[in-house]
């Protein structure tokens, strides 16, 4: 029983846990993505 209610407990904070990562990261991966775009963008001006 005890055993079931801390596996519960666990993965619920997990799930916290990832939602809050995915919260404060997915900002900066937007970012990074832009970036590559832009840079992509910027090569292929140059090679045209």
């Amino acid at each position: 029983m005890v055993s079931e209610h801390l596996t519960a407990y666990l993965e619920k904070i997990y799930g916290m846990i990832c939602d809050n990562l995915k919260k404060e990261i997915s900002p900066f991966l937007n970012l990074c993505i832009q970036a590559t775009q832009i840079h992509k963008g910027q090569i292929n001006k140059r090679v045209i």
